[in-house]
């Protein structure tokens, strides 16, 4: 990473205990709300059990360090056989703005390329560009729009990592040729 920062495992459960404490410094701009409010006992018992049903993917959970405190995190975990999906990183407000992001995203392709990933993809706030702009720089591309009824507008964005299958895609979007 950048010198002074470091990526280091953490255990679901020492990634699920930061993310608690630390969700709303993180993501302030995100809105919370209870979309499960007003669902009956039986409903609710119904979605706890469809998501323990859910298969267990590969994934990690990497916190980042200044030192020997952490000050953010990556959570990444295949979606399909082909696919890594970048779910959540949060970097604390006072160490951002120093390139720790844009130096995280070689260390995820890098993990991705190893672990035999085609492609890699995350979803943001369309007005999300503090992680936008560096993700494009990085080679992703934008492979969606969604509206969400938790979040709103949000853009889907793609790194293919093979050569020919990131010139399908552009072809596909209507690019024909490669930058």
């Amino acid at each position: 990473m950048i010198d002074g920062y470091a990526l280091r495992e953490l255990t679901t459960e020492e990634f699920y205990a930061v993310y608690r404490e630390r969700e709303s410094l993180y993501f302030t701009s995100s809105t919370r709300d209870d979309i499960d409010a007003g669902l009956q006992d039986d409903v609710r018992e119904r979605i706890v059990a469809r998501r323990a049903a859910y298969p267990q993917a590969d994934n990690f959970q990497w916190g980042i360090y200044s030192g020997d405190e952490i000050i953010g995190w990556t959570f990444a975990q295949q979606s399909d056989h082909d696919t890594l999906l970048m779910r959540n990183t949060a970097i604390d407000p006072a160490h951002r703005g120093r390139g720790l992001y844009s130096a995280l995203l070689p260390i995820v392709i890098e993990h991705a390329r190893v672990g035999g990933y085609q492609r890699i993809q995350s979803t943001h706030l369309a007005a999300n560009n503090a992680v936008i702009v560096p993700k494009l720089k990085a080679g992703f591309i934008i492979t969606g729009l969604n509206v969400n009824e938790k979040f709103g507008l949000l853009v889907t964005l793609t790194y293919f990592l093979t050569k020919s299958r990131h010139q399908l895609a552009l072809n596909r979007i209507g690019f024909l040729n490669d930058r």
